[in-house]
């Protein structure tokens, strides 16, 4: 297994100055004077990044046997002075290295609910969006790839990145917010390297309220540290993403509008669209024409699960809908071959 280095390499000169935008004035505001605050090297402009810590409480619920179970008790930990650097900033990519990405277990290590022997013995055991776009557009020809997962759960049941990493020798970034999630996804041992953190939906960090009980950001909730998507490949060398999937349960469209696609080598997306224009902004019209603007073609119905929930907002059952979006070479190259 390649892994990707944790190198940064700066492609213009260094001129990461304070970014300023309304969450970081506020921020600046309760903190006081520049003397106090502000570093004369233009690339790290924050002489100290200070955290809140706040403890939260949070009731788990088993949807299968209705009823609810244990009491998890967490310290989420945000910092509002990291807005005041944009997406590129080596301070900000630096601080993502040292103390937000967690690094791979070896891959001999695995500790997943089911056997890894098991796994490639019954295919049918994968997530059934990995292998749709494996089967149909790579034809199992990319060996060693990296994927992208947000929304990563316990990085086992239901993952989209599970079948690339055991199949094709895979590796990527597991992104999970949600502090029980992500622990017990920790201790699965993947082969990949991990985040808790939330994406964040502006091109700097920012505080974002993550709603636990629906898993995904919202108005309220319980304030997370969320960071660009941009910002977590930087920290990672930028490698190509062979395959991102994205399910945070309504912030999508938002998310994908802070890339910087001329700066990111991103091939195919599986996209949750079920809930954009519901706890999000826009239509799934308005992503797919967005999406084209910027070289990538969507493929209706290329994804068969048919999976169902229920909505807590009228308590009815509802499908949930995955679109596949495909860069116009990559569909060329791979897919009408």
């Amino acid at each position: 297994m390649n892994y990707i280095g944790l190198t940064i390499v700066l492609l213009s000169p260094v001129t990461s100055q304070v970014f300023y935008n309304e969450e970081c004035s506020s921020a600046v505001r309760k903190i006081g004077t520049p003397r106090i605050w502000k570093n004369e090297i233009e690339a790290f402009p924050i002489k100290a990044l200070d955290y809140t810590e706040n403890q939260v409480a949070f009731t788990l619920y088993d949807h299968v046997k209705n009823m609810e179970k244990d009491e998890v008790v967490a310290n989420i930990q945000t910092c509002s002075l990291l807005s005041c650097l944009k997406d590129d900033s080596p301070q900000l990519i630096n601080t993502l290295r040292k103390s937000y990405i967690e690094k791979p277990a070896s891959e001999d290590q695995y500790n997943l609910t089911i056997p890894v022997k098991q796994y490639l013995r019954n295919n049918s055991l994968f997530s059934l969006i990995s292998r749709e776009v494996d089967e149909k557009i790579f034809k199992g020809r990319i060996k060693d790839g990296f994927f992208l997962e947000a929304g990563a759960k316990d990085f086992e049941i239901g993952s989209n990145s599970l079948y690339f990493e055991l199949v094709h020798g895979w590796t990527g970034l597991l992104v999970e917010p949600f502090f029980y999630f992500y622990d017990v996804g920790k201790s699965k041992k993947r082969n990949a390297y991990s985040v808790k953190t939330c994406f964040s939906t502006k091109n700097f960090p920012s505080i974002i309220p993550y709603d636990v009980g629906n898993e995904g950001l919202n108005t309220y909730g319980v304030p997370h540290q969320c960071f660009p998507v941009y910002s977590l490949l930087l920290a990672l060398g930028n490698p190509t993403v062979h395959h991102f999937s994205l399910d945070i349960e309504g912030g999508e469209f938002q998310v994908l509008q802070t890339i910087p696609w001329d700066k990111v080598d991103i091939q195919v997306m599986s996209i949750e669209t079920h809930f954009i224009g519901q706890r999000g902004s826009g239509t799934k019209e308005e992503l797919v024409d967005y999406l084209s603007t910027h070289g990538y073609i969507h493929i209706p119905n290329f994804h068969q699960a048919t999976k169902t929930f229920k909505d807590a907002s009228n308590g009815r059952d509802r499908n949930i809908e995955d679109d596949l979006f495909i860069r116009k070479d990559i569909y060329e190259e791979y897919y009408l071959k």
